[in-house]
């Protein structure tokens, strides 16, 4: 597809005020996919027809939340890839060492710390002044696939996580408490090292997978 072609798309587009880079370039890459289907269909109809044809199967802006909201669901892919990518890291080397650092510290703190509630909240503080301060570090990026990492991240681990373990610890009986406060602890501090390390993964990755559309219309033509 030409660039003027793409032009006429993006403007299309910014109708809707999509304001995320990765978002736009999902919608722009979509439709006009939708364009070249209506032409290779029907190759008679001009650049300009097929496009008013694909804007009528949109369904005008109350048809287009659909394909908003798809374009969300892949961008929400990449941050669970990214986010199992992270995960795995921590067993390869030297990133291991932090793991098994966490685990260290984990199990010293919850042995020798008298107060195990108190250390636990203690964790959960700092996980929240972490995620205010990465909300507020990353609250102007460009690019959706960040933003929606960082509530992402903290439903899964709130749900996956720290829930089921909790409730272990409020049913515990003396015998298996130590054991849930350690496995907690270890967790909250691996945690805010994948949460820390999330957002600045995917820019770098949102950079490389969606680079300024003016920049793709500078390349050579589609």
């Amino acid at each position: 597809m030409q660039k003027a072609q793409l032009k006429i798309i993006h403007n299309y587009l910014n109708q809707f005020d999509i304001k995320y880079l990765d978002l736009q370039t999902e919608l722009i890459d979509h439709f006009a996919s939708a364009v070249s289907h209506i032409q290779e269909q029907h190759p008679q109809l001009t650049f300009q027809e097929a496009l008013m044809q694909a804007h009528q199967r949109f369904g005008g802006k109350a048809g287009f939340r659909k394909y908003l909201l798809a374009a969300e669901n892949r961008v929400e892919k990449k941050v669970l890839k990214t986010l199992g990518r992270l995960g795995l890291r921590l067993l390869s080397w030297p990133l291991v060492l932090k793991a098994l650092g966490a685990v260290g510290l984990a199990w010293v703190v919850t042995t020798y710390v008298s107060s195990i509630d108190v250390l636990l909240a203690s964790l959960v503080i700092l996980l929240v002044g972490q995620a205010l301060y990465l909300h507020w570090r990353w609250r102007n990026t460009p690019y959706f696939l960040v933003k929606r990492s960082l509530s992402s991240v903290g439903s899964y681990f709130y749900f996956l996580v720290y829930l089921p373990l909790s409730n272990l610890y409020l049913f515990s009986d003396s015998s298996t408490s130590s054991t849930i406060h350690w496995a907690l602890a270890t967790l909250l501090l691996l945690f805010m090292w994948v949460a820390q390390e999330l957002p600045t993964t995917l820019h770098s990755l949102a950079q490389k997978e969606y680079p300024n559309i003016d920049l793709r219309w500078a390349k050579s033509d589609f």
